[in-house]
């Protein structure tokens, strides 16, 4: 069997991932926070075989980083990757803004949001 949906698991790591990264990028997960495998396994209902595949995925897409008898923790934003996100904003937003209906109801508010950035 090579169909994925064949497997009651197939989707269990992935969909464990992708609850675990919006935890990080909601901020309910800080940076620099040490993941406790046994307390997340426990409060995301899958094993901690599982949650190990999440992290080996997480700390592959950067997101998380693993680092030998210390553990796994939510990684650390360097500036350098702050400013490239803030470099892509610029360039999505501004001709986004530019583009947009002048009278639509939120011109004003893309605006003041591209300012503030």
């Amino acid at each position: 069997m090579t169909d994925a949906s064949a497997h009651p698991f197939a989707g269990l790591a992935p969909e464990t991932a992708a609850r675990l990264r919006d935890r990080i990028i909601t901020g309910r997960l800080r940076p620099g926070e040490r993941l406790s495998e046994a307390r997340l396994a426990a409060e995301m209902s899958v094993s901690r075989n599982t949650l190990r595949e999440v992290f080996r995925l997480l700390v592959h897409e950067g997101l998380l980083t693993h680092l030998p008898h210390r553990g796994v923790s939510v990684a650390v934003p360097s500036m350098a990757g702050v400013l490239d996100i803030y470099r892509l904003r610029r360039l999505i937003e501004i001709p986004a803004l530019a583009q947009a209906w002048p009278r639509h109801a939120a011109v004003a508010r893309m605006a003041a949001e591209v300012a503030q950035a």
